[in-house]
């Protein structure tokens, strides 16, 4: 899988711009895991991350490569929840080291993939409420009064998010970024977030045949690039 790589380079060049830190893993936190219809009130939010119009992003990058993800990571740009006192801008990256052989070719590839990203569903850590438009793909977290004064963290809540990653079969290990400083380039980060979905995109119109007229679809350039990478996959699995 080199799909994602060359995102993957140029999306931790932009991470390592800034001062960053690595948190423990901890896959065996006893930070509760709320109801998954938990809300948080108005009247009970501390804080919130990307939300109103400040930056909120999320992604999900992939890659079969060790060098890439050596093991599962969590890292810090920015301060953590328990310093922060005022809405702030949020980013939040997955990048998945993957195995081949289990995340298969053609459709199986893709729907395993799709299935990777929508693990972000699927995660509830308790007084962290994750709010995501389907339609601007923004993600954006209330954090409550009770969870700052229990101390919440991104140690806690990263390792709840990758011990959900490694449920899907596919995935080795995690690296999990999560992004809190103002003077990030987040425009940067969503551009490169945005080819990375526009991949996802041209996997899916090459392996379930997509009727289309391809002279005109802005989107010719990067289904053929990601069919020489297949291709290229293809033959050194086999």
């Amino acid at each position: 899988m080199k799909l994602y790589d060359s995102i993957i380079e140029k999306t931790e060049e932009l991470c390592s711009s800034l001062n960053n830190k690595n948190l423990i893993v901890d896959l065996n936190t006893k930070w509760p895991i709320a109801d998954k219809n938990e809300l948080i009130f108005k009247s009970d939010v501390n804080y919130e991350l990307g939300g109103g119009t400040l930056p909120g992003i999320s992604g999900v990058l992939y890659s079969s490569n060790n060098s890439i993800v050596e093991n599962n990571e969590i890292i810090l740009i920015g301060k953590d929840l328990c310093d922060i006192s005022a809405n702030s801008p949020y980013a939040r990256i997955a990048i998945c080291r993957v195995n081949d052989e289990i995340l298969g070719q053609g459709n199986i590839m893709y729907q395993n993939i799709r299935g990777i990203d929508y693990t972000r569903y699927h995660v509830y850590p308790k007084g962290f409420m994750t709010l995501i438009s389907a339609m601007s793909d923004n993600e954006s977290v209330k954090i409550s009064k009770k969870a700052i004064k229990d101390k919440i963290s991104f140690k806690d809540v990263g390792s709840i998010f990758i011990k959900e990653y490694l449920k899907r079969p596919s995935v080795e290990c995690v690296k999990l970024i999560f992004i809190t400083d103002p003077n990030f380039d987040y425009q940067g980060l969503k551009d490169l977030l945005s080819k990375a979905n526009n991949i996802t995109t041209a996997l899916d119109h090459l392996v379930n045949k997509v009727n289309m007229d391809c002279h005109t679809c802005k989107l010719q350039v990067v289904c053929n690039e990601v069919e020489e990478l297949c291709k290229e996959d293809f033959k050194e699995n086999n």
